[in-house]
């Protein structure tokens, strides 16, 4: 197989790598934030701020964000 051949399937297949979705997504876990803050308001921001980032995040096509409450699960079930 000559060089040019080589080079071609690997840019084919790093082609087809990249533009399937299982390839081109990145998952991303935001953990509750630890809040030294002394704010004393009806927000929760140890986890507001966690959730209020993955919303911001979501909004790019190139990130599937795991839900906070999700991620809190795991870790309690992986203590258990």
């Amino acid at each position: 197989m000559s060089r040019y051949v080589r080079l071609t399937y690997i840019l084919f297949v790093a082609f087809l790598l990249q533009s399937t979705p299982a390839f081109s997504s990145q998952n991303i876990g935001i953990l509750p934030f630890k809040d030294k803050t002394g704010y004393d308001g009806s927000w929760d921001i140890e986890k507001g701020i966690a959730v209020s980032l993955g919303e911001v995040l979501a909004e790019n096509p190139f990130y599937q964000i795991i839900p906070t409450d999700s991620l809190l699960k795991e870790l309690e079930w992986g203590r258990s």
